[in-house]
């Protein structure tokens, strides 16, 4: 199993980056009773060589609206993909949410953070952090990287305000250094790469 360890909580763009979670689990608790539609879903098999590595399971042009039935749809979708290496994943959610999983890093777009409450508490609880509402109730309210792997296990009583006061300075120390990094790489035209 993944080890999901890392949310990145951006309040001005209005998006969730949920580092490692399997795409598949985490599909399946955003669409549940909602409208969606499956816009691509590539594989790839590292075995193979590399014109014939990846290999799409949905497409963009055979994409529509799933209105009805959803749980139907949302187990032809996990028989689909199962025992599948997912490098890409992209789904639109009715109600302005936004789902693309790239590589090894889920990011959800949310027009109102209460549209991700259920279905974040739900993986949160998957990977065992037992505690997933007070984790929730502090990452949807303030913007930074969050390290949660030390509140895994742990119960809502186990978890001090300290403990997540900590956790918020480290997160938003983490975003003003990469913010800092990326503009001296714009201002001096220098790569990280090289």
């Amino acid at each position: 199993m993944e080890e999901f360890e890392f949310i990145h909580h951006n309040t001005e763009k209005k998006y969730l980056g949920l580092v490692v979670v399997d795409p598949i689990i985490a599909a399946i608790h955003f669409m549940k009773d909602r409208d969606f539609k499956i816009v691509q879903v590539t594989s790839v098999d590292w075995s193979k060589d590399l014109d014939s590595q990846y290999k799409d399971l949905y497409r963009k042009e055979n994409a529509n609206w799933v209105t009805e039935k959803h749980n139907i749809e949302i187990l032809e979708f996990i028989a689909i993909c199962s025992g599948q290496s997912i490098i890409h994943c992209k789904i639109e959610i009715k109600e302005g949410i936004e789902f693309e999983f790239e590589g090894a890093e889920l990011y959800v777009e949310y027009s109102r953070i209460e549209q991700l409450y259920e279905p974040v508490c739900h993986l949160l609880k998957t990977y065992g952090y037992y505690a997933s509402k007070r984790i929730w109730d502090f990452i949807s309210e303030w913007p930074a990287y969050y390290d949660i792997a030390c509140l895994r296990l742990l119960e809502e009583d186990s978890i001090t305000d300290q403990m997540l006061d900590l956790m918020l300075a480290d997160g938003v120390k983490k975003v003003e250094d990469d913010r800092r990094e990326i503009r001296f790489y714009n201002e001096t035209g220098l790569s990280p790469y090289d």
